[in-house]
């Protein structure tokens, strides 16, 4: 047991290591390959969330120092869906012979949006293409469903 409280330290003292470390970093601007944080790409079912991972930045689309309360969401919603996921062992102490619901992957897309009203929604029609298109058809583009969580 008490290896388990060390471990735990240890990987909390991590944790706000890197985070306290951003603080140093300068200012960053948006690039289009870094929004985006995917846990489980080709899963099952992917949970898309547009959340404030940055503090906004100066200039239009800017990204300043990171958000404190946006990482805790985002190590939230990996926490669940890793729990979720998970096929064997113990998840908040109750042991676990299968996944969630067997069978059926889920996954998490995290897009981020540095507190810019225009960058989320243009994510949520990354989530939703519908919202772009306004086209009432449905397609079968991706064998996969879509729910959204936002800040």
């Amino acid at each position: 047991m008490a290896k388990t409280k060390w471990k735990y330290l240890v990987l909390l003292f991590s944790f706000l290591s890197v985070v306290w470390s951003q603080d140093l970093l300068s200012e960053t601007c948006l690039n289009p390959d870094s929004n985006l944080a995917q846990i489980e790409p080709e899963a099952d079912v992917v949970v898309g969330a547009v959340l404030q991972l940055h503090q906004p930045g100066q200039g239009i689309f800017g990204c300043g120092q990171p958000s404190t309360e946006g990482v805790q969401y985002y190590e939230a919603l990996r926490w669940a869906v890793n729990a979720l996921n998970q096929k064997s062992g113990e998840v908040a102490g109750v042991a676990v012979s299968d996944s969630f619901i067997p069978g059926i992957k889920i996954g998490l897309q995290v897009y981020d949006s540095c507190g810019h009203k225009e960058l989320a929604m243009r994510y949520m029609t990354e989530l939703f293409p519908i919202m772009k298109s306004g086209s009432l058809e449905c397609s079968d583009l991706k064998d996969n469903s879509s729910s959204v969580i936002g800040e």
